[in-house]
């Protein structure tokens, strides 16, 4: 239901957009606010950055491993 406003300028009736109590176009797209999703996304993304840095670590060491003749077993280059 829409409801009737008179306009100042012109005193002509004009109809509403929106009835009262809705929100308005300004006040339905705002984004919710959620203070500590911020700090969970930051958290996470902290925790799969170690990780990788931990399988980039492995990776790396047992390349130089195998560069150097040896074979890795439980995170350790064994030279046989």
């Amino acid at each position: 239901m829409a409801s009737l406003a008179v306009n100042a300028v012109s005193g002509k009736a004009a109809l509403d957009k929106y009835p009262p109590g809705v929100p308005n176009a300004s006040t339905r797209h705002q984004p919710i606010q959620v203070p500590m999703f911020g700090l969970i996304r930051t958290a996470i993304l902290i925790c799969v950055a170690f990780v990788g840095g931990l399988l980039f670590e492995r990776s790396q060491a047992a390349d130089a491993c195998a560069g150097s003749g040896g074979v890795m077993r439980d995170g350790i280059c064994w030279n046989e």
